[in-house]
């Protein structure tokens, strides 16, 4: 009885739960993130966000809009602190644990890559299995540049280097890896680099001091 009675009392303490959790409405989802250097050393901080309700078809029709995502904006000395900047221009959480790509300006990192990376690496929100990109250009430019089928970039890009049939003339560079390999004297950092509708042939070549790259036209 004694035994039965002290189960009782311990059970409340297993009972867990989640009361201090977000709700899922109230979460606006990244999934691609541009970084780009801008006037005075200052970076701009470019978020790819969907537009759930474009991304639906509208009634009577089986065609969904031609631009079902948004993208957001802002300056700071590092890439985060741009972020409260942009969550000002939202009435939703910003949730990073979504991210599928990290774009970065050619330029930028070719000033150095290593304190752009950290930042993404060292945020408890980002996954580590998102994929990283060298852009042509400006990072923000490639994240409103909107793909034939409609679809949301972001996602287009993760499932192009995917695509089992060109394993041999594409490569995937998740974040983790790239962290490691620029950290590991005994490894070469590559990054697969994109231009926006310019016709690129396949290369790859040394880019700076152990990092090579790979070029893909979208």
């Amino acid at each position: 009885m004694k035994g039965k009675a002290l189960l009782f009392a311990l059970l409340p303490l297993l009972l867990m739960g989640c009361w201090d959790i977000e709700d899922l409405n109230d979460r606006l989802l990244v999934l691609a993130a541009g970084v780009d250097q801008v006037e005075g050393g200052r970076l701009r901080l470019s978020l790819q966000v969907p537009i759930v309700e474009e991304l639906l078809p509208s009634f009577g029709s089986p065609q969904v809009s031609e631009e079902p995502f948004a993208v957001l904006t802002g300056e700071g000395e590092s890439v985060f602190a741009a972020v409260p900047t942009l969550q000002s221009k939202v009435q939703w959480t910003l949730f990073f644990g979504q991210l599928k790509a990290v774009l970065i300006a050619e330029e930028l990192a070719a000033a150095g890559l290593k304190s752009s990376i950290d930042s993404f690496w060292r945020h408890p929100g980002v996954p580590p299995q998102a994929h990283v990109f060298l852009v042509k250009g400006e990072a923000v430019t490639m994240l409103k540049h909107v793909l034939w089928h409609k679809g949301v970039p972001a996602s287009s890009l993760v499932t192009f280097f995917h695509v089992k049939g060109k394993r041999d003339q594409s490569f995937e560079q998740h974040l983790w890896r790239l962290v490691r390999n620029l950290y590991l004297s005994t490894q070469d950092a590559f990054l697969p680099i994109l231009a926006n509708g310019i016709l690129l042939s396949f290369d790859l070549r040394s880019l700076f001091c152990n990092l090579i790259y790979c070029c893909y036209s979208l």
